[in-house]
């Protein structure tokens, strides 16, 4: 989905907050380190301790969100995005019947559309991308708040529900906005709904085998940069979870929206060859959705 906006520190200043210096992990804090691949876009390091692999970039990514990213990445799947987001509600209400929401990269609104369906009230999207709450006005109703960034007149407001759909892979610095939404915005008890990407080993030791006989800005494209900042796994995500007393209440691996790509030249076939079916042969469960309460 959507990249999202920088962490608000103060009501009244928007900064974002900086990826750091890598030579510890970003989201364990550490020292065990591992550089992947180094491009002009940025370095992609993995953390031997929770297993996460991270960028650290070089280059500004908000501009990327644009109509254009929103319309070739996500027009030819809404309605397969629809139908998970109804899943993922229903998912949702087995923890937390109604109430309030807030879906953090909220994109085209697909989600919040389902959520206010179901009877969720007082919903909040926030999304950096101008384009992508455009969209959102036209699935949601006028009574759901669309806002760039946490210091939009929201103050403290607390949600019972905070969705991170496909978005937390695209936060600079996400432990920093995480923690940000826990203590701001997450009532206790709180439910918190993470879908993100699921790197496996073996999807990384096939990238390592293409980086010996492929130049590096193609390498770039299979750990997707430079638009996210995280890959996480199964361990990953509930390690970090854990390290907020968080209790996970549902957890599971699933593919991806499948899209179709037309080629007709030799060499893009070749490209989703290598790109799409062997990727998807060897990690085809490669979305995580996480549902975890926060400590009351």
């Amino acid at each position: 989905m959507p990249y999202v906006p920088p962490v608000t520190i103060q009501s009244n200043t928007m900064i974002e907050a900086p990826v750091p210096i890598a030579n510890v992990c970003v989201l364990c804090d550490s020292a065990r380190i591992k550089r992947l691949h180094v491009s002009t876009k940025g370095e992609v390091f993995r953390c031997r301790n929770c297993t996460v692999v991270f960028f650290r970039s070089r280059v500004d990514t908000s501009a990327l969100y644009d109509s254009a990213y929103f319309t070739n990445n996500y027009a030819a799947i809404q309605e397969a995005q629809r139908a998970k987001a109804e899943r993922y509600i229903a998912t949702i209400q087995q923890f937390q019947a109604t109430g309030s929401l807030m879906d953090y990269g909220c994109g085209s609104g697909v989600f919040l559309a389902a959520a206010e369906a179901a009877g969720f009230t007082n919903s909040v999207g926030v999304d950096i991308s101008d384009a992508a709450l455009e969209l959102t006005r036209r699935n949601v109703g006028p009574h759901v708040r669309l806002i760039n960034t946490l210091s939009e007149d929201i103050g403290e407001q607390k949600f019972d529900v905070i969705s991170l759909i496909d978005s937390a892979a695209h936060v600079p610095n996400f432990r920093v906005t995480l923690e940000l939404l826990i203590e701001r915005h997450l009532k206790p008890g709180g439910v918190l709904f993470v879908r993100t990407p699921n790197i496996n080993r073996w999807y990384l030791t096939y990238v390592k085998f293409l980086s010996c006989v492929l130049p590096s800005e193609y390498i770039d494209e299979f750990y997707f940069l430079p638009k996210r900042y995280l890959l996480f796994n199964s361990r990953a995500i509930r390690d970090l979870f854990q390290k907020y007393r968080f209790t996970i209440l549902h957890s599971a691996a699933e593919s991806d929206y499948q899209r179709t790509i037309s080629a007709t030249s030799l060499k893009a076939q070749l490209r989703g060859l290598l790109m799409r079916r062997i990727p998807r042969w060897i990690n085809p469960r490669n979305s995580l959705v996480v549902v975890a309460q926060s400590p009351q």
